[in-house]
């Protein structure tokens, strides 16, 4: 009885953080997989880039 009460008492605890964790995981995994939207296509990156190597350039 002691033993059942145990194993119950564990899966009311534990059960609801181990699916929100699993949640978590999960959506963490996905949103590392699909790109961001604001990323757009790179080429404010790469002026930027182009900038510091001038600015570093005309020191």
């Amino acid at each position: 009885m002691a033993h059942r009460l145990l194993v119950l008492y564990l899966l009311i605890v534990l059960g609801p953080l181990a699916v929100a964790a699993a949640a978590f995981a999960l959506r963490d995994l996905l949103a590392r997989r699909m790109p961001d939207p604001s990323e757009g296509n790179g080429h404010a990156e790469t002026e930027a880039l182009e900038h510091t190597v001038e600015e570093v350039q005309a020191i």
